[in-house]
């Protein structure tokens, strides 16, 4: 199936596909559990607002292919090691066919920096470290029919 848009919102849980008509399809959940942006308002003393604190970032990086979702959470995980946390960066994949959550894996991050772009293939997913490309093989096992 081709989507024609998926948007996901930077500070929470959500994501919306859309049709080649962009029309809703329907609306998804990642596993965070970030249902609402976390921004902290400051109200000045001329009664400006502006934001307090930089507001946590839910998710960080997307890309999809025909049939998944690919989404690089700025959160750490429940069960997910301090450890870990610091050496990669966790990416959540899901089937956006059967709307389901499927598996995570990790992309370790260079010289201490995380990626800062992600683009998805039918058969491999690529990060962007600065200069640095790295392309990761998608098993066959799970790629589309």
């Amino acid at each position: 199936m081709h989507y024609g848009l998926i948007y996901s919102y930077f500070y929470r849980n959500q994501f919306i596909v859309a049709s080649k008509n962009l029309e809703l399809d329907y609306r998804g959940n990642t596993i965070d559990t970030t249902t609402k942006a976390k921004i902290k308002i400051a109200n000045l003393s001329n009664g400006d607002r502006k934001i307090a604190a930089p507001p946590l970032v839910v998710n960080r990086l997307i890309s999809a292919n025909d049939t998944f979702l690919f989404v690089n959470s700025d959160v750490r995980g429940k069960y997910e090691s301090t450890t870990m946390w610091k050496q990669a960066t966790a990416v959540d994949v899901y089937n956006l066919e059967t709307k389901e959550y499927q598996y995570s894996f990790y992309v370790y991050n260079i010289n201490n920096k995380k990626p800062n772009g992600m683009f998805a293939t039918s058969a491999q997913v690529y990060f962007l470290f600065d200069q640095v490309l790295i392309a990761y093989k998608l098993d066959s096992s799970v790629r589309r029919k």
